[in-house]
């Protein structure tokens, strides 16, 4: 009787279950503390502690009305991103902009007519593209609804990249669909896999790492595909976004993100070396070239292990960190890279492991990945309480809940990392015990 309820147990116990039941608490935790005592509770959750009312969609359909001289108006951070992706915006800008008015120069995204049910569509075309992703991975309808209602009530989505409308929401979910379609056995969608990926590329030019997937398989024809294909899509656009002078900007914009220092920006490895040493005071003590390198070493160590596991769920997380921890202008919303990995994890279809065999019970380094994952995930609902849901940093990028989060992020990447660097290690040791015994 005990083994069967101890099975029974285990059984309902999944790192499926676990997630689910973190992320959902959380959320119903938020909706009460939020009924109770009203907006404040959300002040508390959402980044800078405040309503910043979807301005990275705003700020660059506002930009982008005047095509030729969009990286001349947008600058640094706001005009960071590569050209193919204000067709979109421009595309919104153009909808929303009056018949006869000078395009640029009059459009308030705020007073515009229409502007929030754009906004609406917007964000219900990014979350049908998510649940599309999601379902591509599996049979399970119940299974990929759990999970997409998980994810959109999470904290890198509802309290982030959802609030500001960001398009790493879109990337994301692109990303998802175009890793599904890859290993399809039809040539057009695996050729459509390499279109998306570099449609990806030429919105947010991270996800290009993903160009060393088809290389780590040896498919040096479909690396070769989607390199012609990232060129032309990254490329072609500035056509009609400035030219050669465009590109230029866009450059110089560029590089001017990748030079922020700000203390308390340590949603990325440069800025978390720099609040650290900040907060304990040894910043003198640690070099600027360190500090500059690090993040470097970083995306090197990430793709070394890629390269290395035979785990394709490690494989792919430790591509998406790339994506999540190395950008300098990365905020809580990058953090959606991250679920990439686990959906695969909890939704693959062919129900087998990275060597083919039928999965196993859950290991417990599975247990700790997942409640890990679920910290980064979940409305730290019980923490806010225990704050009073009181926003009282003065940093703008840093909060109480991005400390929280961001410590259960990096133990998480801390945690696979080294867990996999074990596993070589052993590995390695394995083969050279069975080499000297053969």
């Amino acid at each position: 009787m005990k083994n069967l309820s101890k099975d029974s147990i285990l059984k309902w116990l999944t790192p499926f279950s676990i997630f689910a039941v973190m992320v959902l608490l959380g959320f119903a935790g938020y909706l009460f503390y939020a009924y109770k005592y009203g907006s404040t509770v959300t002040d508390f959750f959402v980044m800078e502690n405040k309503d910043l009312q979807f301005c990275d969609f705003r700020m660059h359909v506002e930009f982008v009305g005047d095509p030729k001289n969009l990286y001349s108006r947008a600058i640094y951070g706001a005009g960071c991103f590569p050209p193919l992706s204000y067709l979109m915006y421009y595309f919104a800008s153009r909808i929303l902009t009056r018949y006869g008015a000078i395009p640029g120069l009059t459009l308030d995204f705020n007073t515009a007519p229409y502007a929030f049910l754009v906004i609406v569509y917007y964000t219900l075309i990014v979350s049908f593209l998510l649940f599309l992703g999601i379902s591509f991975w599996g049979d399970d309808r119940k299974r990929a609804a759990i999970l997409f209602i998980c994810l959109m009530v999470s904290i890198p989505f509802f309290a982030g990249g959802v609030s500001v409308a960001n398009s790493t929401l879109l990337v994301m979910a692109l990303m998802l669909i175009a890793l599904a379609l890859k290993d399809s056995e039809s040539r057009f969608l695996r050729e459509l896999a390499l279109i998306i990926i570099a449609v990806c590329a030429g919105f947010k030019i991270y996800p290009a790492v993903f160009g060393l997937y088809y290389l780590l398989e040896k498919r040096f024809k479909e690396a070769a595909r989607l390199t012609v294909y990232g060129i032309v899509l990254f490329f072609a656009p500035f056509a009609l976004y400035g030219g050669m002078e465009g590109l230029s900007r866009w450059i110089f914009n560029v590089r001017s993100t990748m030079s922020f220092n700000d203390y308390g920006r340590f949603q990325c490895i440069r800025g978390l070396i720099v609040t650290v040493t900040t907060y304990l005071h040894i910043d003198h003590l640690v070099p600027h070239i360190i500090v500059s390198i690090t993040p470097y070493l970083f995306v090197v160590l990430m793709i070394v292990l890629a390269s290395l596991t035979k785990n394709k769920y490690r494989r792919l997380f430790f591509l998406c960190a790339i994506m999540s921890f190395f950008p300098t202008n990365a905020y809580r919303y990058t953090l959606c890279y991250l679920s990439l990995p686990f959906i695969v994890y909890f939704m693959d279809k062919a129900g087998k492991d990275s060597n083919g065999e039928e999965k196993q019970t859950p290991g417990f380094t599975e247990y700790i990945e997942v409640i890990l994952f679920s910290l980064v995930y979940a409305l730290p609902v019980i923490f806010g309480k225990i704050m009073n849901f009181e926003p009282t940093f003065k940093v703008y990028t840093m909060t109480y809940v991005e400390i929280r989060v961001y410590v259960a992020a990096y133990l998480l990447l801390a945690f696979i990392t080294i867990h996999e660097i074990c596993v070589l290690v052993r590995t390695r040791n394995n083969r050279h015990s069975s080499h000297n015994v053969s």
